[in-house]
């Protein structure tokens, strides 16, 4: 009898996610209780991933709530010395992705970017991942597809800013204090520079049928074109752009 360990707990969990059955929640959930209970096995980093993608695929109207427990068990889990759940990029990016999948989420962009911030803290004083490209698009795409009517202003508001590789700025209580001034020692965190998925993201966000917002659209699209190699505009760009206008 070969006993079961966190790599057959991963395996298991992950088998259910890939059918992206909205019962994949509960199968994992059962299926880690009862090695944990039985064997003792502790989840890891990986299984708490699996974890956050099957609340996105369940569906549930709670899933944002839930998923931001995790990141948050995660975050003190580690803090306490439980170091095999570390989070990482994944796991803020399946939270921030679960509120732009939960219709109910309204404001997706603004909670998006406090996860944003929550990572960038984590890194700077527990040595976690820094947050890179994807996690700002993932916030782009929580932005563009929010309920909120302003979506395509703030979501270009963030692309400027990482045009321009702003220092990014973490929120405590009513006050913005940048990174850098934190601590001395630490170095100030950039900003990424956008990519050409940065950009069509945005672009998205002003398919709105105005015809203000497909101007800003074009206007948009000739920065991509002015710009650097790795932003410049594909055909989803100019496809976009036909579709703002209707």
């Amino acid at each position: 009898f070969v006993k079961p360990d966190v790599f057959t707990l991963n395996t298991v969990m992950a088998g259910y996610k890939k059918f992206r059955r909205k019962t994949c929640l509960y199968e994992c959930a059962k299926v880690r209780a009862r090695l944990r209970d039985v064997f003792h096995i502790q989840s890891n980093t990986v299984t708490m991933n699996i974890l956050l993608e099957c609340w996105i695929i369940s569906g549930r109207q709670d899933a944002p709530e839930q998923a931001v427990k995790i990141l948050n068990y995660m975050e003190r889990g580690y803090q306490s010395g439980k170091r095999t759940v570390k989070p990482d990029s994944q796991s803020y990016r399946a939270v921030i992705d679960c509120f732009s999948k939960t219709k109910t989420c309204l404001n997706a962009g603004e909670l998006g970017e406090g996860i944003l911030r929550q990572m960038a803290l984590f890194h700077r004083e527990h040595n976690g991942e820094a947050p890179g490209v994807r996690i700002f698009n993932a916030v782009l795409n929580a932005h563009a597809g929010s309920k909120v009517e302003e979506r395509g202003d703030k979501a270009l508001a963030l692309l400027n800013r990482m045009e321009e590789r702003c220092t990014l700025s973490l929120s405590f209580g009513d006050e913005t204090v940048l990174y850098s001034s934190i601590s001395t020692s630490s170095p100030p965190l950039r900003m990424p520079s956008p990519t050409t998925v940065s950009y069509n993201i945005v672009l998205k966000s002003m398919q709105t049928g105005k015809t203000r917002d497909a101007q800003r659209a074009d206007r948009l699209l000739m920065r991509m074109e002015e710009g650097n190699a790795s932003s410049r505009p594909d055909s989803i760009s100019y496809c976009t752009v036909i579709s703002a206008y209707g």
